[in-house]
């Protein structure tokens, strides 16, 4: 029988030496009970975990004001099976690294992340750092590619293409969904054929931001987030805007239809900047609502557009929680998020009908996970 799988995530490490600025890959249990798995005098951070949590990508750098053997390692990429020795450095570089948005394939042999050598690139390689290969291009597909996201039988990518920054009348450059092999062949437009990045702003009328695709984890699904291409904030901007919302469709683009939208004057968006999580059944869609000051709550939506709002509020202690960085438990009953205050973050978990709310860990910066592996926490 599956056990409940383990919650990673970087945290801070114990200090070791005088003034060691240390991060840490932690493992938990849903109960909380803590492991310190890298326990090392250098920092890793940026942590990207395969599915099943068999291995991990992370980024090492020599601790600040360093202590004894914190410079031990050369910053770089690293790729490590906890529990099977050392981990292996795959790339050197310096503190600013131009590869991010990792992404595992499902058969954990693999890793798509992109490039920035010059233009933003679409790229894959093995995970020992060999058989590199660009999927998308500047040539092909032009600037502003990010988050790039396997299918489940590991065959193709989805990622989405930005236009660029906001122009000073508050026009956001239209963004739209892309799929292609992972080989690099088939590289098409999804969403919004007809808008082009490179269009101006009096050509645009019509078209959208598209970002953040996910798949379902049975890949018969996408969804995506889908805003306005103006900021309907800004003084500057007039006339109706289109309200945010969750869009899902089929890998091939059709039978695009919206699933929840974010009403109310408080509601700036879905919150894009972190990924919407499938349900582990691909039956819904977990998200954090932006608004105006900070939320005390998260939504779940079906695929038939029912949506529930789940409170993050402790009844004693702590008050009312912010939380981003959801993550879904293997069986599906419970998530993690995680909740920052001020300069200070920790982990917690909730059923997906809000019980059961309760804190893991008091430390958690980032890179949140729930794998299946339980021996990372046992």
């Amino acid at each position: 029988m599956r056990g409940p799988g383990s919650i990673v995530f970087v945290a801070g490490g114990r200090t070791v030496g005088f003034g060691v600025d240390n991060k840490e890959l932690v493992a938990a249990t849903p109960s909380g009970r803590l492991r310190d798995l890298t326990s090392s005098p250098t920092s890793e951070y940026g942590a990207t975990w395969s599915p099943d949590g068999s291995r991990v990508l992370f980024f090492r750098r020599p601790a600040t004001m360093t202590g004894t053997g914190a410079d031990a390692e050369q910053p770089g990429f690293y790729v490590w099976v906890p529990g099977g020795g050392p981990p292996q450095r795959i790339a050197s570089c310096s503190y600013y690294c131009h590869w991010y948005s990792f992404a595992w394939s499902p058969d954990n042999r693999r890793i798509a992340f992109v490039s920035e050598g010059g233009y933003a690139a679409i790229e894959v390689m093995n995970a020992d750092c060999s058989g590199l290969h660009t999927v998308c291009g500047v040539k092909r597909c032009g600037q502003g590619v990010g988050e790039p996201r396997w299918s489940p039988d590991g065959r193709r990518l989805i990622f989405n293409i930005s236009g660029g920054w906001p122009s000073r009348s508050g026009y956001i450059p239209p963004g739209a969904i892309w799929i292609a092999n992972a080989d690099g062949s088939g590289v098409r437009q999804l969403t919004q054929p007809n808008c082009r990045l490179a269009m101006p702003e009096s050509d645009s009328r019509g078209c959208a931001v598209d970002t953040g695709p996910v798949w379902s984890p049975n890949g018969q699904l996408i969804a995506f987030y889908r805003s306005d291409a103006r900021i309907p904030w800004l003084p500057q901007v007039t006339g109706p805007a289109r309200l945010p919302g969750i869009e899902i469709m089929r890998p091939d683009g059709s039978h695009l239809h919206r699933i929840s939208t974010c009403r109310g004057s408080a509601d700036y968006g879905c919150y894009m900047h972190f990924p919407l999580a499938w349900a582990p059944d691909s039956k819904s869609v977990a998200y954090t609502p932006a608004t105006s000051d900070h939320p005390s709550s998260f939504r779940i939506s079906t695929l038939a557009g029912k949506t529930t709002t789940i409170r993050t509020c402790v009844v004693a202690g702590s008050g009312c929680l912010s939380p981003y960085q959801l993550t879904w438990s293997p069986n599906g009953e419970r998530l993690a998020f995680v909740s920052r205050k001020g300069t200070n973050a920790s982990i917690w978990v909730i059923g997906r009908d809000g019980d059961r709310l309760h804190r893991v860990s008091r430390g958690g910066a980032c890179c949140l996970a729930w794998v299946r592996n339980d021996s990372l926490s046992g």
